[in-house]
């Protein structure tokens, strides 16, 4: 079945020596992209320096940490009723009960960082000053693209 054309370097041998095969493919080098590369030490260097901390993203937080706990029930209950809703009327949604149980998981992971973040290790007290002072930048701030 020889039409005249080369057949590539990885193509299996005709005469079934597959062990000589195996050592030519284990021996073949890389091709020159891979090579040039840059080296393993720069690349998370570099990840480092674009991604922001994760305790630059949850620090702006931290004054809402004690309504976390709170939600977090909020939603729970809410699971309740659309399990009660989905399985004893039969009117609910299994995507809402999938999308609620995320949230509630989502809202203990934070809950657990912003513990392992907060200065005492324990739940830190709401301020209210804070939570007012933000309400009111981010009311600034709205105010400033509605005028755009």
């Amino acid at each position: 079945m020889t039409n005249g054309t080369s057949k590539p370097a990885i193509d299996t041998p005709a005469d079934g020596d597959f062990a000589s095969y195996v050592e030519r493919l284990a021996a073949a080098t890389p091709p020159p992209a891979a090579q040039q590369a840059t080296p393993a030490t720069e690349q998370p260097q570099q990840q480092q320096q674009q991604q922001p901390s994760l305790r630059a993203i949850l620090e702006p937080l931290l004054p809402l940490q004690g309504l976390v706990m709170p939600a977090r029930q909020v939603v729970l209950v809410l699971i309740a009723l659309q399990a009660v809703a989905l399985f004893v009327f039969y009117s609910g949604s299994f995507m809402n009960l999938l999308t609620l149980a995320i949230i509630w998981w989502a809202l203990g992971r934070l809950a657990l960082e912003l513990e392992r973040l907060s200065p005492g290790g324990t739940n830190a007290a709401i301020d209210p000053n804070a939570v007012r002072e933000g309400m009111q930048r981010l009311v600034k701030q709205l105010k400033a693209l509605q005028k755009k």
